[in-house]
């Protein structure tokens, strides 16, 4: 880093420093508490570490379930009941055609 990187670092970091500490704190949503009672009724048991760990990813899970809530879905539409790949519209060939197998390269058997 040069002399002049410096001061232009330091003038970027500035405002971000004085606005961090007027940032809100947001209590998470879901607590040890919650993972603890979770446990018991499904009949896990975690230690505190695990529960540390877990306690971001299920944040996250939380957030995506509520995303996916937002989507306005009404009672008109139909369950998926079936999985089908092939597209709509779709058209195979009628007319069965014989197998013809490509002639076999020269394979070199190990020694």
């Amino acid at each position: 880093m040069n002399r002049t990187s410096v001061p232009i670092i330091l003038l970027l970091l500035i405002p971000l420093a004085i606005c961090l500490p007027f940032q809100e704190k947001k209590e998470p949503q879901i607590t040890k508490s919650m993972i603890e009672a979770a446990e018991t009724l499904f009949g896990l048991k975690f230690n505190d570490a695990k529960r540390d760990s877990m306690l971001e990813n299920l944040e996250g899970m939380l957030k995506d379930y509520e995303s996916i809530r937002t989507v306005p879905l009404p009672n008109s539409v139909m369950p998926v009941v079936q999985f089908n790949p092939i597209p709509q519209g779709f058209r195979f060939e009628k007319t069965r055609k014989p197998f013809k197998a490509s002639p076999a390269s020269k394979v070199k058997r190990p020694a």
